[in-house]
């Protein structure tokens, strides 16, 4: 859908994902060979993930550049958007989130805390062509 809205209004797409600065990792210290094999696995899945979605944009004809943030999602989202002067964040939504009882989630943060409008497309989305 952001390939697409890009491509239409001719604007250069950024994508971002956002390596979990703190993994919660029950009883395990912080420092444990075990939280530094878990925080290797998630930087690797960002890196991962931002090269399917360049990909897909590049299929689809649409420039773009790729941002690996770090931190908290809703939070990294947000700033960016900000430091970029963003005009639309389109953000995906899920329910995986162990923490969306207590705070919602990220895609409920961020369309409250985004300083410019934001898309939210929900997992298993379908372009539909009208």
């Amino acid at each position: 859908m952001a390939v697409d809205l890009a491509n239409r209004l001719e604007a250069a797409l950024v994508i971002a994902s956002v390596e979990r600065s703190r993994i919660p990792v029950y009883g395990i210290s912080a420092g444990s060979d075990l939280a530094a094999r878990i925080q290797d696995a998630e930087r690797s899945f960002v890196d991962a993930t931002l090269q399917q979605a360049g990909a897909v944009a590049l299929r689809g004809g649409a420039r773009c550049e790729l941002v690996h943030l770090r931190g908290d999602p809703a939070e990294e989202i947000c700033a960016e958007a900000r430091r970029r002067g963003a005009r639309l964040v389109v953000v995906g939504a899920h329910t995986r989130s162990a923490g969306r009882p207590l705070r919602g989630g990220v895609s409920t943060r961020v369309v409250h805390d985004a300083p410019c409008p934001v898309l939210v497309v929900r997992a298993g989305s379908r372009r539909q062509d009208a």
